[in-house]
């Protein structure tokens, strides 16, 4: 069970297609669609550096956050088929990919990000995942 109240890490689990839920280190659930509160963006240095290395992919880039909210299937699959819907509404478009980033940048400003005030991860039926999100501020 999700406790609200306490800090959760959330990564894209290759192997199951979806996201895994960690609190306390543990994996509590599996969803294929996340939102959290007041996020931080963490990539463990030495876990990319194996992934470059070997070529292979590991778990070393997750989303940590407050008042973690599973979402429903029909809501995951409207904002992952809908994404503009999102970005009109101040929403932005994060993305991350350990070949080519070194943190989850913004997807139109190429630039680093490191927090946010709410964050959306979704995965659509066909696709790679959506991380969509929210600045402190500005737009």
């Amino acid at each position: 069970m999700i406790k609200s109240w306490l800090r959760a890490q959330v990564y894209y689990n290759l192997h199951q297609k979806t996201f895994s839920i960690q609190q306390s280190g543990r994996v509590k659930a599996h969803s294929d669609g996340v939102m959290l509160d007041y996020a931080r963006f963490l990539v463990s240095k030495k876990g990319q550096a194996k992934v470059r290395a070997e070529g292979r992919k590991n778990v070393h880039a997750k989303v940590s956050g407050m008042n973690t909210e599973i979402l429903g299937a029909e809501l995951t699959q409207h904002i992952a088929s809908n994404p503009e819907t999102y970005i009109a509404c101040r929403w932005r478009l994060a993305t991350y990919n350990p070949y080519k980033h070194d943190w989850f940048i913004d997807k139109i400003t190429g630039l680093n990000i490191f927090e946010a005030k709410r964050v959306i991860l979704a995965n659509p039926i066909n696709g790679s995942p959506l991380i969509l999100y929210r600045p402190y501020s500005g737009g």
